[in-house]
């Protein structure tokens, strides 16, 4: 795109035609005229709009027009020549409703940013559809230059809140910019206790995210304590269990001395949460530097082994089986064994694996039913496929109600189960059930 020469010979010989969808990227669905906005070509852009005649409307995949490109590149040439000679909206909505000016603080962009407010008199403090301002895009994506300017020349309130509860502060937080959190803390006396979704504190979402530096701020210099519950009794440790890394994981169960048997929502210990997040390392150091009982139980009674099987994550549930000796019959709230909530979650590897290593597919657990019901109800295949042909399972096996699998997978709206079971295994959809119920 940068070298427009010959990018209008390929144009003019006829190899490109700009106004095509076979023009536009396969990424993102952005036409060659985005992309010159975006990259500041303007002998490019005026050439496809003043001599192609593309349109200097059309948006991307995402929603974006080309001066949403043009903001988010920093260009302001490119904007002026949208904005004054093309006649572009420069309040024009884009991806979630956001708005140029919300796009150039995005990228940090100051220089931009004030050629909207300055020159064209956007509001700074505009909202995009999740009530987001360009303080938050500048805050959580951009630079502290466009988050002082903003706060300091254009008096935006640090302590506005989007739809999810979210303030500049909660936002730097998650997007790991340290620099604007202490900005923010220190010269505009942000608390670091605000709450934004769930009830979360900041360090919470520099847990969620893997920001180990913005949590040692936190909990170092400015004494937040590190086992601070949200509104669904979370902790750190929880978050940087599920979504974090093993260093911060590391630093709050042995610098900070975090509880690590400590029940978050749904009675979850951080254990739990590590293997919803699919980290065998995590999982590893829980169990065995930590001493956390391999075995232990949430709410639902579900334990480890039943989750890292529902995510299909093999290597844990490896782990779990053959190191650890976790139980494979062990029974949820539910009355699901381990293998039932891989059926019922339509993870193959982990049905493999659990039936090889004496895993009962036909184990009856609530009300009668058995992992091909399970199964059925995921709408997996080639779960359903393996049960049946491999496993040597009756399609046609009922539950204590006379309930078939062809009945759960109609029931759950499974259509390629439903068609598997009829037209491959030649199951009755006239079949009934215990109160004469047929498909």
């Amino acid at each position: 795109m940068g070298d427009h020469v010959e990018f209008k010979r390929l144009v003019e010989e006829g190899h490109v035609n700009p106004r095509s969808e076979e023009a536009k990227d396969p990424y993102i669905g952005a036409s060659p005229v985005y992309w010159a906005s975006k990259q500041g070509q303007l002998h490019i852009l005026k050439y496809l709009l003043e001599e192609k005649k593309c349109d200097v409307m059309g948006k991307n995949a995402h929603g974006d027009a080309p001066l949403h490109g043009a903001a988010l590149g920093g260009s302001i040439d490119v904007m002026r020549y949208l904005v004054t000679r093309k006649g572009c909206d420069p309040m024009c909505r884009g991806w979630n409703g956001r708005t140029p000016l919300h796009c150039a603080c995005r990228n940090g962009h100051l220089a931009a940013a004030k050629y909207l407010i300055v020159e064209l008199g956007i509001y700074a403090s505009c909202r995009d559809d999740f009530d987001s301002t360009p303080i938050h895009a500048a805050a959580q994506f951009g630079t502290l230059e466009v988050t002082k300017y903003l706060v300091e020349e254009e008096r935006c309130d640090v302590m506005i809140k989007n739809k999810s509860g979210g303030d500049a502060l909660c936002v730097a937080a998650f997007g790991g910019k340290l620099n604007i959190v202490q900005y923010l803390i220190q010269e505009r006396k942000c608390d670091p206790m605000t709450r934004g979704i769930y009830g979360r504190h900041p360090i919470h979402f520099a847990c969620g995210y893997g920001h180990l530096n913005l949590v040692k701020y936190f909990a170092d210099e400015l004494n937040v304590d590190p086992s601070c519950k949200d509104a669904q009794n979370s902790t750190p440790l929880h978050l940087a269990a599920q979504f974090g890394t093993l260093e911060l994981v590391k630093y709050l169960s042995e610098d900070k001395k975090c509880d690590v048997m400590c029940r978050g929502q749904y009675g979850r210990t951080p254990l739990h949460y590590a293997c919803l997040n699919k980290d065998a390392t995590i999982v590893i150091y829980l169990v065995d530097q930590q001493d956390v009982d391999p075995s232990c139980r949430d709410a639902d009674d579900s334990t480890p082994l039943h989750i890292s099987a529902q995510q299909g994550t093999i290597e844990i549930v490896r782990y779990l089986v053959e190191e650890k000796g976790c139980s494979l019959t062990c029974n949820d709230k539910y009355k699901k064994t381990p293998l039932e909530a891989a059926a019922v979650n339509g993870k193959l590897t982990s049905v493999r694996y659990l039936i090889s290593k004496g895993g009962d597919p036909y184990y009856k657990g609530d009300n009668g039913r058995v992992s091909l019901h399970w199964a059925c109800q995921s709408g997996s295949v080639e779960v359903v496929r393996y049960l049946i042909e491999e496993v040597g399972m009756d399609p046609l096996c009922r539950d204590n109600d006379d309930v078939t699998t062809l009945h759960t997978a109609a029931h759950c709206g499974q259509v390629g189960v439903v068609k598997l079971l009829v037209d491959e295994f030649h199951c009755d959809p006239l079949t009934k059930d215990k109160w004469g119920t047929f498909l």
